[in-house]
C-alpha cells in the first residue's frame, strides 16, 4: 500500500457551513464531533455537509488517531467523520475494536482504501458499531457522502440520550433499548424490526420482560417517536418530513404516538432545549418500566 502523505492541518478546523448556528448548538450540548481525515478529503466533506439544513455540534480536527482515543475518554464526543486507513491507525482492526469498546458513537467512514479491501469485508469488520461507511473507492459523489453524513448525524440523538437512559438502567437492558432506539426509525412494524434484528417478536417479548422493560411494542413507538422529535427540535425538519423519516404515514400519526408515549406535542417539543427533550424521554421510558 502506497504511504500516504501525513495531515498538516492545524488541530482545529470548521468549515463555514458547520459554523453556521454553531454557538447556538453550543449553548445547547458541550459536545463535539470529532474528525480524522486527510487534507484531500476536507473539502469534500464540506461540500457534503453544506447540502444539508442541519445544525451539529463544532467540530474538532485531530491529526492522530491516539489524540482522538483520548478526546474520546473525556465523554463529550458525539460522533466522528475518520478516514480508517489515516496514517495514524496501525491497523484498520484497532479502530473497530476502539469504537466497539468505547460504547459505538455514530461514525462515519470516509477515505480511500487500499487495493483489494471490499465494501463487504468493512461492513463486516464494523458490524455492531453504528457506522456509516462512504468511502470515496465505495461511493465517491458528494450526493452519497450527503447522505451518509445526514444518517450520521441523526443517529447522534441515540448517544445522547444514552447518558441520561444509564443513571438508571443496568448493562443488559441499555443494551436492549439501544438497539430499539438504532434500528427503529423507519421501520414501521414490530414484525420488521425483529427481522431486521434478527429475532422474533416473541422473542423479543421475552427478552423485554425479563430484562424488566416496557413490551416492544411500546419502545418501538418511543424510539420512533423520540428519532421524529430530535429531527422536529434539533435538526429543524418540517413536521412532515419527520413523520415520513421514522415511518409513519403522515404528521397526525406521529401526534398521536408522541402523545401516546411522552404526553407532549409537537408545539410542546418546538419550545424545549436538546437537554429538556432527552430528560423527558428519559423520564418517559422510567415512567413505562415502573407501570409494567
Amino acid at each position: 500500500m502506497a504511504q500516504k502523505a501525513v495531515c498538516r492541518k492545524p488541530p482545529e478546523f470548521r468549515s463555514p457551513h458547520w459554523d453556521a448556528g454553531a454557538a447556538k448548538v453550543r449553548s445547547r450540548m458541550s459536545s463535539v464531533a470529532l474528525l480524522l481525515v486527510h487534507d484531500r478529503d476536507l473539502h469534500r466533506i464540506q461540500q457534503a455537509s453544506q447540502m444539508l439544513e442541519l445544525q451539529v455540534p463544532p467540530l474538532r480536527r485531530t491529526d492522530r488517531f491516539n489524540d482522538l482515543i483520548r478526546i474520546c475518554h473525556r465523554g463529550n464526543v458525539v460522533a466522528a467523520v475518520l478516514d480508517p486507513f489515516h496514517p495514524s491507525i496501525a491497523r484498520v482492526e484497532d479502530l473497530a475494536t476502539f469504537l466497539t469498546l468505547h460504547g459505538a458513537i455514530p461514525v462515519l467512514l470516509y477515505g480511500s482504501v487500499p487495493a483489494g479491501t471490499t465494501l463487504e469485508a468493512m461492513q463486516a469488520l464494523f458490524h455492531g458499531n453504528q457506522t456509516w461507511i462512504a468511502t470515496r473507492d465505495f461511493s465517491d459523489s458528494v450526493g452519497a457522502l450527503s447522505t451518509k453524513l445526514s444518517e450520521m448525524l441523526s443517529a447522534i440523538s441515540a448517544s445522547l440520550l444514552a447518558a441520561h437512559l444509564n443513571r438508571f438502567l443496568d448493562r443488559g437492558q441499555s443494551q436492549v433499548v439501544m438497539s430499539f432506539l438504532k434500528e427503529s426509525p423507519g421501520v414501521e412494524t414490530l414484525t420488521a424490526l425483529a427481522k431486521r434484528l434478527e429475532t422474533t417478536t416473541r422473542q423479543l417479548e421475552r427478552t423485554c420482560e425479563g430484562r424488566g422493560l416496557p413490551e416492544p411494542r411500546w419502545l418501538h413507538r418511543w424510539a420512533r417517536v423520540f428519532r421524529a422529535s430530535w429531527l422536529v427540535l434539533h435538526l429543524r425538519q418540517k413536521e412532515g418530513s419527520a413523520a415520513l423519516a421514522v415511518g409513519y404515514s403522515d404528521g397526525r400519526s406521529l401526534r398521536r404516538a408522541l402523545k401516546a408515549t411522552s404526553q407532549l406535542s409537537i408545539g410542546d417539543i418546538r419550545d424545549l432545549e436538546v437537554t429538556q427533550l432527552l430528560r423527558r424521554f428519559a423520564a418517559s421510558l422510567r415512567l413505562a418500566m415502573m407501570d409494567r
